[in-house]
């Protein structure tokens, strides 16, 4: 996942904090957590990405996110 996937402006910064690996029932998923920051370095938003792989066949992928305010206010949720 990417600026431009998440459709933030190419003059903000998109900064990974986090990450983790979870297993659960039948799905491997990787979280991914990042901060937006504006040019003038103000944070912006938060996000958490999720990757998530079936363990079994036919080992199907998707890819999830949340966007939150500097407050944790969910503002958008998608699956892309």
């Amino acid at each position: 996942m990417n600026k431009i996937d998440l459709s933030i402006p190419s003059s903000h910064k998109l900064i990974q904090t986090k990450m983790e690996n979870k297993v659960k029932k039948s799905e491997d998923y990787d979280l991914y957590y990042y901060d937006e920051f504006d040019a003038e370095n103000n944070l912006v938003s938060k996000y958490i990405v999720k990757h998530t792989t079936s363990i079994y066949p036919p080992f199907s992928v998707y890819v999830e996110y949340q966007k939150f305010d500097v407050d944790g206010n969910l503002i958008e949720e998608k699956r892309v």
